[in-house]
């Protein structure tokens, strides 16, 4: 139930991120979930958080840091009850409430940028260094384009976007959780190297799934987040005897974490 709420407010959020603040006041997409979330409030104080910060956002003069405040809380909250939620139970979790650092770029330069910083071309490597060197990249706006970076660009402009990702607050975790597609090649398995570095061992239950679900690339980059745990071991000994390389070489490096 929560989730479906979260979900539709996170299209509305992320719509804004590209129009601007300014179309927030009085937007009656966002403000007819503000009722439902003062419900939820009652049991659960977080999404009372939410409502207050969505309320403040549609008020005249909302300002960019209103909308950063209230997309901070959100993809925080989806976070985490993506974890928990039941669809009839809403459970109780930590959402931290600290600053988001942004950018003070204004929505027409963040459309220059989202539309000129295409992952495969030639110059996206540059382009990237430029927004990373100038502090530019401080902006949740943009996040999406840096995860196609990492997925879909050379392996310089990747490695490039993996730095910027890395150096990102933390509510990027639920979106490059989002586009992560374990059954992909070798874009998706830098993504989950990136989740891994920014999660540490909350990225277990993910390495789990892909034990049985992952593509061999996704695999490879998830068994070294196996290691030093010894209810791993066997797994990975059965791993480490896989006919497949790139597989067999990331149980054989796991292994020698955990000192077998």
């Amino acid at each position: 139930m929560a989730l479906t709420i979260l979900n539709d407010l996170k299209n509305e959020i992320e719509r804004l991120y590209i129009a601007g603040s300014a179309l927030a006041a009085d937007d009656p997409r966002v403000k007819k979930h503000i009722p439902a979330l003062n419900k939820l409030g009652e049991r659960v104080p977080v999404f009372k958080n939410l409502a207050d910060r969505l309320t403040a956002l549609t008020q005249a003069g909302a300002s960019p840091e209103n909308l950063m405040e209230a997309g901070l809380i959100l993809f925080s909250v989806i976070y985490s009850q993506a974890r928990s939620d039941t669809g009839s139970e809403v459970s109780v979790f930590m959402c931290q409430n600290e600053p988001l650092p942004v950018s003070r770029l204004h929505a027409s330069e963040i459309n220059d940028i989202l539309t000129s910083v295409k992952p495969r071309a030639n110059n996206c490597h540059e382009k990237l260094e430029f927004l990373y060197l100038h502090d530019h990249y401080k902006d949740p706006r943009l996040y999406i384009t840096f995860i196609m970076c990492v997925k879909q660009g050379n392996e310089e402009a990747a490695e490039t976007a993996r730095q910027i990702l890395l150096s990102s607050h933390n509510a990027v975790i639920p979106i490059i959780e989002r586009e992560l597609d374990i059954k992909g090649g070798h874009g998706d398995a830098r993504l989950f190297s990136i989740l891994a570095e920014k999660m540490g061992k909350a990225v277990l239950p993910l390495s789990e799934r892909i034990l049985s679900e992952g593509s061999p690339d996704v695999l490879a980059a998830a068994l070294p987040t196996l290691g030093g745990d010894d209810k791993y071991t066997k797994v990975l000994n059965t791993y480490a005897k896989d006919r497949r390389k790139i597989v067999k070489e990331a149980a054989e490096k796991a292994l020698r974490t955990e000192g077998v």
